[in-house]
């Protein structure tokens, strides 16, 4: 009993900080809750535990928008009162940068109008490293493309804009030592080694890898968006999959320092890519998962999921408004209660007495049914979220994801040995990595092309939504169920027309 008293404390716990941060109870505080029903055996003689972490909860998400707010209003005063002229800026580069076609984007730490305020700086520069204090002449942007809810989740108050000549550096340096003068370094050394070995092909390998994908064309940007697979492309846990397995690879002699192998390696590859919301909540989750099994016993992973969302959110409670952390978390949630409900077919080894051939056959036709299987889910539990968001949904989403995970894992593989200071891997790579990074750009942007147009739509209302996808998930194999879940869908859009 315990055991679910802290797990349903923690579901509360992110539920009210989220709540908190939209003044209400939105869509996505709703999924959140949504997890909770497993943990709802909460005792009413401890209810007064959850409603006492409600509060303060809610409380941190309300001070941090309004923080958020004050900062936003000192930006676009300035931005007004300057408006067409240069402002003079000194402070620091406070992020990693990332370099896209036309320059470099990073976070700035800097003062304006006396208040300390964290911007987003665009600058037709290449050579800016995280930690280095410029001094710079740059224009405010009165109307920044990017929404507020964006800009909150990453901490960025404002943007601006810099030319190359209006930049001037100061000898002082900043931020933390480790990320100065370790990560940072591997991060530019590993972008820079890609770059050099692929040239003007390498800005799928370098968005895989680094999550930059500023280097990507706007016919790249549409393709991945009519074809649903944006979340191949964004970092998450699918790409920590694969740092996982290496590490796997690597102690497959000494089994006893597994998890301490897992856990570094995926460390250090977070630390090097950087701040990116989705990545940092599956390395939390995995890293949860690894500890209570080192110490205690496995953890369930929709528990982890709970307690990773938790400690990201009191560590920046503002990163809720992210829209990449809103729909990986959704996407996991799917997943991992899809795969409690996967028919014994799908995952039952085939019978040793077959020839190894047909064995293969069957396991790689399983794995493409689990795959479209989960794709499908993903794409039912967070279909309210994009709508709510962008208004649209890809059709071929589930099929595109299918046809792309293998080859975009296979990449992001070849990548990480050919960013490695490894000359004879590199050189062994780089072909190899060249080839299949043309070929898969060029087969996205034509299946793109090929792809009908996402449908456009506004959002379903959410508690029929989901209360027909729990009916569904809840019975899956009984027809009725089906039948209520369709009606219950159909009727989410209706009401909510």
């Amino acid at each position: 009993m315990r055991e679910r008293v802290v797990v349903a404390v923690v579901w509360l716990f992110s539920a009210a900080i989220a709540a908190g941060v939209y003044r209400s109870l939105p869509l996505f505080a709703f999924l959140v809750l949504l997890a909770l029903g497993r943990a709802v055996l909460l005792r009413a003689s401890h209810a007064w535990l959850a409603l006492a972490l409600i509060v303060p909860c809610g409380g941190i998400g309300l001070a941090s928008i309004r923080r958020a707010a004050a900062d936003r209003h000192v930006v676009a005063a300035a931005a007004e009162t300057t408006r067409g002229r240069m402002i003079c800026l000194d402070g620091w580069v406070c992020g990693f940068p990332q370099s896209g076609r036309y320059g470099t984007t990073f976070p700035f730490a800097t003062h304006i109008d006396g208040r300390a305020v964290r911007v987003s700086v665009r600058a037709q520069i290449f050579d800016i490293a995280y930690g280095d204090s410029l001094s710079m002449d740059a224009r405010l942007a009165t109307n920044p493309p990017t929404s507020f809810d964006y800009l909150a989740s990453r901490g960025i108050s404002g943007e601006t804009k810099v030319r190359f000549q209006d930049i001037g550096p100061i000898r002082a340096r900043h931020g933390c030592p480790v990320l100065r003068d370790v990560l940072w370094p591997m991060h530019r050394a590993a972008r820079m080694r890609l770059a050099r070995a692929l040239g003007a092909d390498a800005a799928l390998p370098v968005g895989l890898l680094l999550g930059e994908r500023g280097m990507l064309d706007r016919a790249a940007y549409h393709a991945v968006r009519n074809l649903g697979i944006a979340h191949l492309l964004a970092l998450s846990g699918m790409h920590l999959t694969m740092i996982a397995i290496l590490a796997v690879a690597a102690t497959h002699f000494t089994p006893r320092r597994r998890d301490a192998a897992i856990a570094g390696a995926l460390s250090w590859y977070v630390g090097v890519v950087g701040d990116i919301d989705s990545l940092t909540r599956a390395w939390a989750m995995a890293l949860l998962i690894l500890g209570a099994r080192a110490l205690v016993r496995p953890p369930k992973p929709i528990d982890a999921l709970g307690t990773a969302l938790l400690l990201m959110l009191l560590w920046r409670p503002c990163s809720i408004l992210s829209v990449g952390l809103q729909l990986s978390f959704a996407a996991t949630l799917a997943l991992l209660l899809c795969v409690q409900r996967l028919p014994n077919a799908l995952i039952r080894p085939p019978r040793s007495s077959r020839p190894r051939s047909v064995r293969t056959a069957i396991r790689m036709g399983q794995g493409a049914a689990v795959a479209f299987i989960a794709s499908v889910a993903v794409e039912i539990f967070i279909a309210p979220l994009q709508l709510h968001h962008f208004g649209q949904l890809s059709v071929v989403g589930p099929v595109a994801t299918v046809v792309f995970l293998l080859p975009v894992t296979i990449l992001q593989g070849l990548a990480l040995a050919a960013s490695l200071p490894l000359p004879a891997l590199e050189h062994a790579t780089t072909p190899v990595l060249i080839r299949l990074s043309t070929t898969l750009l060029d087969a996205i942007v034509v299946a793109g092309h090929v792809a009908p147009q996402p449908v456009a739509a506004g959002p379903p209302n959410v508690l029929i939504y989901y209360a027909s996808t729990v009916v569904l998930w809840r019975w899956p194999t009984r027809w009725p169920a089906w039948v209520v879940a369709v009606m219950g869908l159909l009727l989410s859009w209706w009401v909510a027309r």
